[in-house]
């Protein structure tokens, strides 16, 4: 499915960001 595939890149670039998010803060509060 075209869409599933598009739906599932999607939810791991905002799985990505807030990776990103989460590792900068705990670098700021270490």
């Amino acid at each position: 499915d075209d869409k599933t595939e598009e739906g599932f890149k999607q939810e791991e670039r905002l799985i990505i960001q807030s990776n990103a998010i989460f590792v900068k803060l705990e670098k700021r509060s270490v």
